[in-house]
């Protein structure tokens, strides 16, 4: 993790409250199925809007990757 996004998520942060609220909210499977949606709609944006395919697929991959772990998810 770079060591900006270190003090964002660290332990009692902003971010990790509202992240675990959301997880207590709407369950880890779901949380993870809501990333996977914004990976492809950002790979499906720069591809559109930007023409970088490049970027567009390693938003799909990272995608593909965490709807893979959502589906072994229990709730």
């Amino acid at each position: 993790m770079a060591e900006a996004n270190q003090a964002y998520l660290c332990e009692n942060s902003e971010a990790m409250l509202a992240l675990e609220a959301m997880v207590d909210r709407a369950g880890l499977r779901n949380v993870l199925f809501a990333l996977e949606y914004i990976c492809h709609a950002k790979g499906n944006h720069l591809e559109e809007a930007w023409q970088d395919v490049s970027s567009a697929t390693v938003w799909w991959s990272n995608g593909r990757k965490i709807g893979t772990i959502a589906c072994k998810v229990r709730q």
